[in-house]
């Protein structure tokens, strides 16, 4: 019998090698997880000691099977939702009906999964946000000493344990600063929302987030964003077989057969059908120690073509009008306005191969990556969260051949509009400093990227002064003229307007003290007539 064990124990091992299973590292796994997390996700998520153990095996067994993108983003997504569980719910939900637009299925039944709540962003919302977080982020440190203490396991023999140990230092580091975050959240008293009517325009704004006067403390220091993987896509077509293929979560929008032909004649051989950032919110907050304000968003996903069916009114959409679109997709876009080394903001004029054609807008505009596709990178950070700031930088490049690095960019605040053309949009605004003079960016913007950026603006490059000029008018009237010039545009974006508004915001509640008196100035500011361009403003050709 001895010999027959002696034969049999290397044996096995030697099978489970050969397969590439270890049952050491599953148990050693399986025991620092739950030993730590476990005993977080039982007194913070309410969940039984049975359910976290058995979560917390979920996670392993995702960890070994190589699914994911085993980073910290692929960490915090379990937190939110386990994948196993999804699957189960998925096949007692496989051969009905999804919800149509009205959030219905065919019978009258709601039948969707709830919405996820990230915990990342929000704890577990049984308690205080900021001690959740605190104590999950003490158990992932403790997770990760527990794993290094494991000796040859977390080096040659089994390197997936030193590799497991590196992504829940960087997670509990991550959740620690979220919760020291989380200790200074504005309320909406706080942050209120200018909202600015543009009826000449077909045009509304709700800009928020913005600064309340030009001191130290009234601007955006940082920027972060909490990643919620669900994605918004059309029923039945190719974005959801892709949210499928990506193991994310589906919102599907169901179109009747006429729609679908529209939306893929308005995407096929124009575009494409990319993962773009869905809206969910956002929330103002300050470290107590550093006295540091961030802006810290939360995004899901959307495909190009569900924006299209559920923003875009008239022939550029499904053929309906405004007031038929429920805006689903709440697309997030992006906004940058550079500011040369001379003092200048820089806009473009969206080029005649591209929406909103010939119309005035921020030089640099775009979109974050939410997905890698062909010559297209994910815009992620080191933990694989996206990062919007990224995608500016390989924005800038792609469009004004500029090279940028993330720290250059200041963060305006957040627009929301209502157009003729689109509905439901934000935007994240900002602008950069650059180390090239107008002369020089105008000069550079020839080397812009053909395949990615030449074609989205035309040849001419705007000009304005940063700052008053100093001529006949005073500080004040100027700053009236810039903005009465771009209220009253019809061949304005409402990112530009937007833009202008929130550079100055600061400047205006010094003058007016409150949102009130700020909104009510801009408001009247609005006329029935075009307004004359600000003094300063001047163009110059690219590459000239």
């Amino acid at each position: 019998m001895a010999n027959f064990v002696t034969v049999l124990v290397p044996a096995a091992a030697v099978f489970m090698w050969i397969r590439g299973r270890n049952p050491l590292v599953k148990g050693a796994l399986d025991a620092d997880r739950t030993q730590t997390v476990g005993p977080v996700l039982e007194e913070y998520g309410g969940q039984s000691r049975r359910a976290a153990r058995k979560r917390c095996e979920s996670r392993t067994k995702r960890v070994l099977s190589g699914s994911g993108s085993r980073d910290v983003a692929d960490e915090l997504r379990w937190l939110d939702v386990d994948p196993e569980d999804e699957k189960l719910k998925d096949k007692k939900l496989k051969g009905k009906k999804r919800k149509d637009q009205k959030g219905k299925d065919e019978k009258g039944k709601d039948e969707e999964l709830e919405p996820v709540r990230p915990v990342a962003m929000y704890g577990f919302g049984r308690s205080d946000t900021a001690a959740e977080l605190a104590a999950l982020s003490a158990a992932y440190r403790k997770y990760a000493v527990r794993l290094r203490a494991r000796g040859l396991l977390g080096g040659g023999f089994a390197p997936i344990i030193g590799q497991e140990a590196e992504i829940a230092d960087a997670t509990a580091r991550r959740l620690q600063t979220t919760a020291m975050f989380a200790l200074g959240r504005a309320s909406s008293t706080e942050d209120p929302t200018l909202t600015i009517a543009l009826p000449k325009r077909k045009t509304h704004l709700a800009l928020s987030h913005i600064e309340q006067g030009s001191a130290p403390g009234n601007h955006i220091n940082v920027l972060t964003v909490t990643h919620v993987h669900e994605r918004v896509v059309l029923a039945g077509q190719f974005s959801e077989w892709l949210a499928n293929t990506d193991d994310v979560r589906t919102i599907p929008v169901s179109l009747e057969q006429s729609d679908q032909e529209l939306v893929a004649k308005n995407i096929t051989g124009k575009t494409f059908d990319g993962v773009l950032p869905c809206f969910r919110g956002a929330l103002v907050e300050r470290d107590p120690a550093s006295g540091w304000r961030r802006l810290h968003l939360e995004l899901a996903e959307t495909s190009y073509s569900a924006i299209v069916a559920t923003q875009y009114p008239g022939s550029r959409g499904t053929g309906r009008a405004r007031e038929e679109l429920n805006h689903e997709a709440n697309v997030l876009t992006l906004s940058c306005t550079p500011v040369t080394s001379d003092g200048f903001l820089a806009f473009g004029r969206r080029s005649k191969h591209v929406f909103n054609a010939g119309l005035l807008t921020p030089a640099i505009n775009g979109n974050l990556e939410m997905r890698q596709r062909f010559g297209i990178l994910y815009d992620a950070d080191r933990d694989g969260v996206p990062d919007p700031l990224i995608a500016l930088a390989r924005e800038a490049k792609e469009e004004l051949a500029l090279e940028m690095s993330t720290d250059r960019f200041r963060i305006l605040g957040l627009t929301h509009f209502d157009s003729a053309d689109e509905v439901g949009t934000h935007s994240l605004l900002t602008t950069c400093r650059v180390e090239v003079t107008a002369a020089h960016l105008a000069r550079r913007a020839a080397l812009a990227d053909p395949a990615e950026g030449l074609w989205e603006l035309d040849d001419d490059l705007w000009f304005l002064p940063e700052r008053p000029p100093g001529g006949s008018q005073s500080a004040d009237e100027w700053v009236d003229s810039v903005l009465r010039w771009s209220l009253n545009s019809p061949d304005h974006t409402p990112h530009l307007t937007s833009s202008l508004i929130a550079h100055n915001s600061g400047a205006l509640f010094e003058r007016f003290g409150s949102p009130e008196g700020v909104q009510a100035h801009v408001v009247s500011l609005v006329g029935e007539e075009p307004s004359p361009p600000p003094e300063g403003l001047f163009r110059l050709t690219r590459g000239e």
